[in-house]
């Protein structure tokens, strides 16, 4: 666990908030970015502090050096982030770029879309340097948003401080989490109902909501707002997402969990649940379904699971959760013999047919495309060749190879990088086999198939004073329900509802007489229906 300290007594022998020792190394020049940090004689602790940053990213094919002209220069905030990652001798850090005004501004920084808030992921408990940008490769070329990364090396205050990975912060922007924008003054339906950024970690600023373990009893799930923040949501935003979560987890574990309607489907956003589940199950994260569990719901839509975090405990040989062959189920644990409680919902969802029928379809078509041996491994080999210049200097710097360093790796410990990349491929190979072996046997041998019904649309009368009737057939989504969009007759949309198969009442009483569309849209077809309104 990651509370488990005392494993690293003897690694390192200074304290969080010391001074760095200095070091006779330095770096003249580098196949990565450089980024060089100056805090004019400030220590960087929890607190924001403010400083420089330079940013050295010459095209590509040419070497980057301290002194060339920089792709950015301007004023940060930096300050230290993370739990456990936080006590280890490399530090991870967060970064907010600021204008000359002294507010935070928004700047795009090494080919990422502009935005005011990154993050600096320490290299210290991954020694492959790729865990954390592998994974959240894997979750875009899924389909889902994850941050975007580039690995850099940095020089703090003219010391050297080695290989990093910038990255994105997961937040609410149109080019990260796309969510609707949600006020203090949006405390009515339909704003109300998004959008939310929420995550399963340490605190409880949230709500305890309605599910606590049989076997611990005393015990309760417990979130974190991320946005909006804990300072800023009212009452009424809390209120609504509580409710949510709480008729969310009665449905999924009340008799009737498996109906498309008054089940679980009619709350989460399918998709987004089976691509984390497969994931986090492929990466052994033993933080998956704990820590670091992020959830984001946009307005008038079904809750999401992700954006992905966190991998640096993940794609290892550990033995606290019997990983020594690759090979067991996470899902599966027990919540109640966690430091921070297992969420149970995956091990529900796993009872139904219907969610099992998703994940053998989506490991088939994944392990088919972007989660096959060859495009991972090649992944890997291309971050391996991206650092080759850098990490011999990196672990001159921090002497972290050879023994157990972070998190509870099972032996051997490799003493060369290359031994590391090794033993990373070697876990994957493992757990790929065992997935593709017992995903056959949990999922796709009990699955059922729905049967292949044509996609109707009727609508009820199409002529009326508001009251309207869609009545849909064949609907297959994994959410079971089917976006449907409103427009008027000149074609502006007003808003979007979701329809299950069956009979979904339409009210447009509220606007003005006159003519106006719902359109259906799927990946094979378009379907629009005429309405008209009389009043």
């Amino acid at each position: 666990m990651k509370n488990h300290i005392h494993v690293l007594l003897g690694v390192f022998c200074f304290a969080i908030f010391g001074e760095t020792p200095l070091f006779a190394q330095t770096l003249s020049t580098s196949k990565l970015p450089i980024l060089l940090l100056e805090t004019n004689g400030q220590v960087i602790d929890f607190q924001k502090i403010t400083a420089s940053l330079k940013i050295v990213d010459n095209p590509a094919g040419q070497d980057n050096h301290p002194d060339d002209t920089p792709a950015y220069e301007g004023q940060i905030s930096i300050r230290i982030r993370g739990n456990y990652s936080a006590i280890l001798p490399q530090k991870p850090y967060a970064i907010e770029t600021i204008g000359s005004t002294g507010l935070d501004t928004s700047v795009a920084l090494l080919g990422m879309p502009k935005e005011e808030d990154w993050i600096l992921l320490a290299m210290w408990n991954d020694k492959s340097f790729v865990r954390n940008s592998l994974m959240f490769d894997l979750a875009r070329k899924a389909g889902q948003w994850a941050p975007n990364t580039r690995h850099v090396e940095v020089l703090l205050n003219g010391q050297y401080a080695g290989i990093y990975v910038f990255c994105e912060k997961i937040k609410r922007d149109g080019d990260r989490v796309d969510i609707a924008k949600l006020t203090p003054a949006d405390n009515e339906l339909p704003n109300l109902s998004g959008g939310y950024i929420f995550r399963h970690d340490y605190g409880w600023d949230f709500s305890t909501d309605n599910w606590h373990p049989q076997n611990c009893p005393d015990r309760w799930l417990n979130f974190e707002f991320d946005y909006p923040k804990a300072e800023e949501i009212t009452q009424p935003q809390i209120d609504y997402l509580t409710g949510y979560m709480d008729d969310m987890e009665e449905a999924l574990f009340s008799p009737n969990f498996s109906d498309p309607e008054s089940g679980y489907r009619a709350f989460l956003d399918m998709d987004s649940w089976v691509d984390y589940f497969l994931l986090s199950e492929l990466s052994g994260n033993v933080d998956a379904y704990k820590k670091s569990m992020f959830y984001h719901k946009d307005r008038d839509s079904l809750l999401k699971l992700g954006p992905i975090w966190d991998f640096d405990w993940a794609l290892k040989f550990l033995g606290e959760n019997s990983f020594p062959n690759g090979s067991g189920w996470l899902y599966t644990i027990d919540p109640c013999t966690q430091d921070v409680l297992y969420v149970p919902y995956f091990k529900r969802l796993m009872e139904d047919s219907f969610f099992q029928q998703l994940v053998c379809a989506r490991w088939q078509t994944l392990r088919a495309s972007h989660l096959s041996n060859h495009l991972i491994f090649n992944y890997i080999d291309s971050v391996a060749l991206i650092v080759d210049d850098a990490k011999d200097r990196h672990f001159e710097r921090w002497e972290c190879l050879g023994y157990d360093s972070g998190a509870p790796e099972l032996p051997p410990y490799p003493s060369t990088y290359a031994g590391e990349v090794e033993k990373l491929k070697n876990f994957l190979q493992l757990r790929l086999a065992w997935l593709d072996k017992h995903i056959q046997v949990v999922a796709c041998d009990t699955a059922t198939v729905e049967p292949d019904t044509e996609l109707s649309i009727e609508l009820l009368p199409n002529i009326s004073d508001g009251e309207f009737v869609v009545r849909a057939k064949g609907i297959r989504t994994g959410s079971g329900k089917l976006a449907a969009k409103i427009y008027d007759a000149r074609g502006v949309f007003l808003w979007k509802t979701f329809l299950a198969n069956g009979d979904n009442s339409l009210d447009l009483a509220s606007l003005a007489a006159g003519i106006y569309f719902l359109i259906v849209e799927t990946k094979e077809e378009k379907l629009i229906r005429k309405m008209v309104l009389t009043h």
